[in-house]
C-alpha cells in the first residue's frame, strides 16, 4: 500500500513537472510572438518610412530640376545685362557730353567774327584771315551738328540699353527670389530625408533587436518543449505501467469471480437436487439413484 502511495506520489510530482515545462515553454513562446510583434510593427514603420522618403526624393528631384532652370535664367538675365553695360560702356566712349555747349560757343564766335569783319576796318589780308577763321568754324559747326544728329541716335539707344540692362536686372531679381524661395523648400526636404533616414536607421536596429530577442525566446522555448516531451514519455510510460497493472489486476479479479460464480452454481444446483428429492419423498415417492 505504501509502495502503491509512493508510486502515485511520484507520477503526480512528474505530471506536475510536464505542466510546468508546458508552461514555461508556452510563456517563453507568448514572449518570442510579443518581440515578434513589435519587429512586425517596426518593419511596417519602416516600410511606411521607405515608402516617404521615396515620396520626398521624387519632391527633391524635381526642386532640384527647378533650382537648376532658375539658376541657369538668373545667370543668363545677369550676364545679359553685365554684357551689355559694357557695350553701353564702349559706346559712351564717343559721346561728346557738351555737344550742344561747343555747337553754340561756335556759333557765337562766328557771330562775332562776322560782326568783326563788318564793322570794322580791316587790311585785305586780315579780312581774309577773318572770313578764313569764319570759314573753318562754320565747317566745325556742321561737323559737330552732324555728330550730334548721330550722337543723339547713340544717345536713345544708350537710353534703350539702360532701360533694357534694369529689365534684365529686374527678371535676375525674380529669378534669385525663386532660387531663394525653391532653396529654402529644398533645405527642408534635406531635413526631412535626413531625419526620416536616421528614423530608418533607428527602426532597423530596434527591429533586428526584437528579432533576435525572439528567437532567442524561441530558442529557449524549444529546450523547454524537448524537456516537457522527455518528461512526458517518462510519464506516458508510468501511465501505461499503472494502467497495465490495472488491468492485470482486473483479470485478475475477472477470473476470481468468475471462478466465485462457477462454484456458485454448482451450489444453487445441489440445492436444487435436493429440494426436489425431499418432494418427492414427501409425497412417498422412491428416489432412483443413478
Amino acid at each position: 500500500m505504501a509502495r502503491k502511495k509512493e508510486e502515485r506520489t511520484e507520477l503526480q510530482n512528474a505530471e506536475k513537472r510536464y505542466n510546468d515545462l508546458v508552461e514555461r515553454r508556452d510563456d517563453l513562446n507568448n514572449q518570442g510572438r510579443a518581440s515578434f510583434d513589435v519587429r512586425n510593427t517596426l518593419n511596417t514603420e519602416k516600410r511606411r518610412l521607405y515608402e516617404e522618403v521615396q515620396i520626398l526624393n521624387d519632391q527633391k528631384r524635381k526642386l532640384g530640376d527647378e533650382l537648376t532652370l532658375h539658376k541657369r535664367r538668373r545667370d543668363e538675365y545677369q550676364g545679359a545685362a553685365k554684357q551689355l553695360i559694357g557695350t553701353k560702356r564702349d559706346k559712351r566712349k564717343g559721346v561728346h557730353k557738351n555737344l550742344p555747349g561747343d555747337i553754340g560757343a561756335l556759333k557765337a564766335d562766328v557771330r562775332l567774327l562776322e560782326i568783326k569783319q563788318e564793322t570794322t576796318p580791316l587790311s585785305l589780308a586780315k579780312e581774309r584771315a577773318v572770313l578764313d577763321e569764319i570759314k573753318a568754324k562754320q565747317a566745325e559747326i556742321i561737323r559737330l551738328e552732324e555728330l550730334f544728329g548721330k550722337q543723339t541716335v547713340v544717345v536713345g539707344e544708350l537710353e534703350d540699353m539702360d532701360k533694357s540692362i534694369d529689365d534684365l536686372f529686374a527678371k535676375g531679381d525674380e529669378e534669385h527670389q525663386m532660387v531663394l524661395t525653391l532653396g529654402k523648400e529644398f533645405k527642408e526636404i534635406w531635413g526631412k530625408l535626413d531625419g526620416a533616414r536616421k528614423e530608418i536607421s533607428h527602426l532597423a536596429l530596434e527591429a533586428n533587436k526584437k528579432h533576435e530577442e525572439g528567437l532567442a525566446f524561441r530558442e529557449e522555448a524549444t529546450k523547454f518543449h524537448v524537456k516537457a516531451m522527455e518528461m512526458r514519455q517518462k510519464v506516458m510510460a508510468a501511465k501505461k505501467e499503472k494502467w497495465a497493472e490495472r488491468q492485470a489486476h482486473r483479470k485478475e479479479l475477472e477470473d476470481y469471480n468468475k471462478e466465485v460464480r462457477a462454484t456458485f452454481n454448482d451450489e444453487k444446483e445441489k440445492e436444487k437436487v435436493l429440494d426436489d428429492a425431499l418432494a418427492i419423498l414427501m409425497k412417498g415417492g422412491k428416489i432412483e439413484m443413478g
